[in-house]
């Protein structure tokens, strides 16, 4: 006989949320939705946390509060911490292994119709064996696919016993499943680097913007740029590139006749005129690179920036917020401040500073922002 599953569904006046992220990064995830959740007069509970997943309750601080106005769910562009996120409708723990698929397919089946569903499991190495099961669960619910209905319906496997399921906004949903991209390493890059870089075009900014800001013949700066694996990713897209490190560069692009390589400390050199991108993977401290950034902007030296920010083993959301509060000098002037853990990133997040369609030049006036000079003579250490 199957035994009987434990099934758990939400409370009234309350909402659940499933997060996927880095394995090791799920207290993050946690302090993360803490903080969105509190301004909107929420608060969240850990229901179940394993490595590269979190399932987190969302519920009214007052009751009253709940029965006057629907709970909000966030936006994975408001979060920097979670890869994809799902609005989870029943959680299906204890499954006998002798009818693991019965009751998924009737639960996806209670959503109604759904014009997409996703099988997934977390990035963790838990998770690794559950690969078989994945695609057998998958290869019997797409013939049951219907074009026509608006529902994105998700199904995680946190284990073999044990399933997520729930659906998400066609708006909301992460551009790659999971929010890993499968991407190919250019066999000529130099450095496997260069996927960050890659990916961040992808996840961080929208084809429009990609179209109007990554156009040939313009000119970027890559600071720490040894041996070449961002450079690699402006020049493909053949855009001209000062890279400036002490280290070597790959010899390959220095005979494109696209980059010119300066050795010299990223921390100090500047552009004899503006440039329209300036991209940076120096392992710093992240308050260090964030001055950089705003004095770049700040003095109208490039209208573009995409960089990484190293980020400490503890403590982590609190060093972004701090990042993030001294980059709002740039949103207040008319440029999106956007930040997202990748998942070509490892203990970094990676962020991008893109103008609005209004904003035209890289001398656009700033509000002063207090930033301090990096000290004189120090070189900065270069991510590989």
């Amino acid at each position: 006989m199957i035994k009987e599953r434990v099934r758990r569904v939400p409370a009234p006046g309350s909402i659940w949320i499933g997060a996927l992220c880095r394995a090791g990064f799920e207290d993050d995830v946690e302090a993360e939705l803490q903080h969105w959740a509190e301004p909107r007069g929420a608060q969240t509970k850990v229901l179940h946390c394993a490595p590269g997943v979190v399932l987190i309750e969302l519920a009214a601080a007052m009751p009253s509060l709940a029965a006057s106005k629907a709970l909000q769910f966030p936006a994975l562009d408001d979060l920097v911490f979670v890869r994809d996120l799902m609005r989870v409708s029943v959680e299906l723990a204890d499954l006998d292994t002798r009818d693991r698929f019965g009751p998924i397919e009737a639960e996806l089946d209670a959503q109604g119709r759904w014009r997409q569903v996703q099988i997934l499991a977390p990035d963790s190495d838990a998770a690794k064996p559950l690969a078989p099961l994945l695609r057998a669960l998958d290869s019997r619910v797409q013939g049951r696919v219907d074009p026509t209905a608006n529902v994105l319906a998700r199904v995680w496997l946190v284990s073999g016993t044990h399933a997520l399921i729930g659906h998400v906004a066609a708006a909301a949903a992460a551009i790659f499943p999971g929010g890993i991209p499968r991407l190919r390493f250019p066999p000529e890059a130099p450095s496997r680097s260069t996927l960050k870089l890659d990916e961040a075009f992808q996840v961080l900014l929208s084809e429009r913007e990609r179209e109007r800001l990554l156009r040939a013949g313009m000119r970027a700066v890559d600071l720490g740029s040894a041996p070449g694996g961002w450079t690699y990713q402006l020049v493909r897209r053949h855009i001209r590139v000062i890279a400036v490190d002490n280290g070597r560069m790959d010899a390959a692009l220095l005979q494109s006749g696209l980059v010119e390589h300066l050795r010299d400390d990223g921390f100090r050199y500047l552009p004899k005129k503006p440039v329209d991108w300036l991209v940076c993977d120096m392992v710093e401290k992240p308050s260090r690179v964030v001055d950089l950034v705003l004095r770049w902007f700040l003095n109208g030296h490039c209208r573009v920036a995409i960089f990484n920010l190293k980020l400490p083993m503890k403590k982590r959301f609190a060093a972004w917020e701090q990042a993030q509060t001294a980059l709002g000098a740039l949103a207040n002037h008319g440029f999106s401040v956007r930040a997202r853990q990748l998942y070509h990133d490892r203990e970094e997040i990676t962020v991008a500073i893109v103008p609005g369609e209004k904003v035209k030049s890289s001398q656009t006036p700033l509000a002063k922002v207090n930033v301090h000079r990096a000290p004189a003579g120090r070189i900065a250490r270069r991510q590989r």
